[in-house]
């Protein structure tokens, strides 16, 4: 089930922000948390599919859904706090969309750690955070007075392998320019295949090694247990 969670079109072209990983994922049979969900605007996706098992919600704020499910649950804490009392079945995938940079680098690593507890083997974990690697990232990170952490790609790959987790690479994650999906995609092949190499060339004299991921917003990683 898990292991056919990400098929192969999941690729680095991501021109849909977070959105855009959650529309490739197989929500079949699966048990989600969303943690620091806010109203749930990318996990509510997975509501659209009908074999979703359950859906959890948990943000420090009180929050009205306007979704109507049977599977769907919303619980107000801390995430630290309802991670460290939680005693439910483990979930199959885990969210942390634009979460983490809203705690302090000292408490990440203990919300990793309580949260491994509530996993098992074939589970995913899914992170977005603004993009510390990247001058762009500046204003997704500074246009909120409660982001506490700005992750490169090396703090948070270190942090989450420190914590027992395998993250891979990272992962460019693009905003949608346009409304229209498909001029989005054309868009974004245009800037990844194109653009930005060669801005990289001028601005720096070399082809940076991921000039992708210099110049996104966000980046992702997609973790499991390691």
């Amino acid at each position: 089930m898990i292991t056919t969670l990400l098929p192969p079109i999941f690729s680095r072209l991501l021109v849909d922000k977070t959105f855009g990983v959650c529309s490739r994922l197989n929500a079949h049979g699966l048990t989600v948390l969303d943690l620091g969900a806010g109203t749930g605007i990318v996990s509510r996706k997975f509501l659209e599919s009908k074999s979703l098992k359950s859906l959890l919600w948990v943000d420090i704020s009180p929050c009205d859904p306007k979704v109507f499910d049977h599977r769907l649950k919303f619980v107000t804490a801390d995430a630290i706090k309802f991670l460290s009392d939680y005693s439910g079945p483990p979930f199959d995938l885990v969210l942390l969309i634009d979460f983490l940079e809203h705690l302090e680098l000292s408490e990440v690593p203990t919300l990793l750690s309580l949260l491994s507890f509530h996993l098992h083997a074939d589970s995913i974990v899914l992170i977005q955070v603004p993009n510390g690697d990247s001058p762009v990232s500046l204003r997704n990170f500074n246009n909120d007075s409660t982001h506490k952490t700005y992750f490169g790609s090396r703090l948070l790959s270190d942090t989450l392998t420190s914590s027992g987790f395998f993250p891979g690479q990272p992962i460019p994650v693009f905003d949608r320019p346009f409304a229209s999906p498909i001029l989005s995609i054309i868009c974004g092949l245009f800037w990844v295949r194109f653009l930005y190499p060669f801005l990289s060339f001028l601005l720096f004299g070399f082809s940076l090694s991921n000039p992708n991921l210099f110049w996104s917003p966000n980046l992702a990683y997609v973790c499991r247990m390691s």
